[in-house]
C-alpha cells in the first residue's frame, strides 16, 4: 500500500528505488487534499516537489526534507503547479495564476 502524501521514486528499468514523504500540516509534510502537480531534480541532487498549495518543497537525493519556497522577493508564490523545470541553476516555477517565479538554486 502506498502511504497518503508520499512521493515513490522508481529507478530506470521500473524498479522501486524509495519512499519518502508523508502527509500532514508540518515542515516537509504534503497537505491532506495534495496532488503532486510537479517534480525536478538539480545536479546537486536535490528534489524539488510541488505540492499544489504555495509552495514548492526541497528535498535531498534520500527523501530528507530541507526547504520549502513560498515566495520570490515580495511576490507571494501562488498556487505553485508543474511541471517544474531546472536550468543552469535555476528553478522556474508556474503558480497557477499566469506568472512564472524564478528561483536560484546553486
Amino acid at each position: 500500500m502506498i502511504p497518503t502524501g508520499s512521493v515513490i521514486v522508481y529507478n530506470g528499468d521500473g524498479t522501486k528505488q524509495m519512499t519518502f514523504g508523508e502527509a500532514g500540516e508540518g515542515p516537509g509534510q504534503f497537505g491532506p487534499e495534495w496532488i503532486a502537480d510537479g517534480f525536478a531534480v538539480d545536479s546537486k541532487g536535490r528534489i524539488y516537489v510541488t505540492d499544489s498549495s504555495q509552495e514548492v518543497l526541497v528535498f535531498d537525493s534520500d527523501g530528507n526534507y530541507l526547504a520549502s519556497i513560498t515566495s520570490a522577493g515580495d511576490a507571494e508564490l501562488g498556487r505553485a503547479q508543474g511541471p517544474l523545470r531546472i536550468a543552469d541553476d535555476t528553478l522556474y516555477v508556474h503558480d497557477g495564476a499566469g506568472h512564472l517565479a524564478v528561483y536560484s538554486i546553486g
